[in-house]
């Protein structure tokens, strides 16, 4: 016969820490210790804290990890830097496996049990994003927002580039600023203060690559900020371009399998978070002193 009566809070969140502990222990083999989880027949690609977990785990145990962090081989091959295959030394080839999305691992789910108020939409803003970031990227907490730090290779590891974006939801209007890195040719471009309402493909200047039977590229760069605080677009991607004759060709229609290279791209509400944080940030604030009139 089942008893119904009350249940206290403490027991029920006893309750959800054990289920999900068991549910850790059977499904979660590998702790990336960054709050990233992979299966057991899976490899963490990264443990550097704050990643994302966008191609976070590689589909194999004890895999390889390309430089691209988007790609690995199984284990005894190694990663081709100019195609999407991978090597052994007896000579077999096979193509590579793309990486896939990580699950937040035992001690996070079991810390959002002990603490429900660390609610993502409530308190951080990088567990909002956490989930569509890549691998090769990290979130960092600012008051008004946060920072994105990424740094990936271009696809055939024809170049590499770092990327720095700060986003200021919390901020009237919402806006973002940019900072791209590009290695081979040392070329550094700045966007600053992006305010929403902005969405477009700029070509980076200087930039040109060679893409094998494709030719010569340019570096582009997709950015957008649309909408208000509780519904944000955020875009954020690197595509490449052929342009013949005044006629432009991107990366769908040359290499669709890896191009737009998407950091982000989505919709996310940060109203309770932004609100928390200027409630924060007056409370903080000296109390102004009023002169007395004599």
């Amino acid at each position: 016969r089942r008893v119904h009566g009350d249940f206290s809070f403490s027991q029920m969140r006893l309750c959800v820490v054990l289920v999900l502990i068991v549910n850790a222990a059977v499904g979660f083999g590998e702790d990336c210790r960054n709050g990233n989880s992979c299966l057991n027949s899976q490899t963490c690609v990264t443990s550097f804290p704050g990643a994302g977990r966008k191609w976070a785990c590689a589909p194999a145990p004890k895999a390889t990890i390309c430089t691209d962090m988007r790609h690995s081989c199984p284990f005894g091959f190694s990663c081709s830097n100019t195609s999407l295959a991978c090597s052994s030394l007896s000579g077999a080839t096979l193509p590579s496996m793309q990486n896939i999305a990580a699950m937040p691992s035992r001690a996070a789910n079991a810390s959002r049990a002990l603490n429900p108020s660390l609610n993502a939409n409530a308190t951080s803003f990088c567990a909002i994003l956490v989930d569509s970031l890549p691998s090769f990227c990290t979130c960092a907490e600012l008051p008004l927002g946060g920072r994105i730090e990424c740094d990936t290779s271009l696809p055939y590891d024809v170049d590499t580039v770092g990327v720095e974006l700060d986003i200021a939801p919390c901020d009237d209007p919402a806006q973002i600023s940019l900072q791209l890195v590009e290695q081979r040719f040392g070329v550094n471009y700045t966007l600053a203060a992006i305010k929403s309402g902005y969405n477009t493909m700029i070509p980076i200047p200087g930039v040109s690559l060679d893409i094998p039977e494709i030719g010569s590229v340019g570096l582009d760069v997709v950015i957008g900020i649309l909408g208000n605080v509780v519904n944000l677009e955020l875009k954020l991607g690197l595509d490449m371009c052929l342009a013949v004759s005044g006629y432009q060709e991107c990366g769908s229609s040359l290499l669709p399998s890896q191009l737009p290279l998407w950091i982000l791209d989505g919709t996310y509400s940060f109203g309770t978070i932004c609100d928390n944080r200027k409630r924060q940030m007056r409370a903080a604030q000296p109390p102004i002193k009023r002169l007395e009139q004599s």
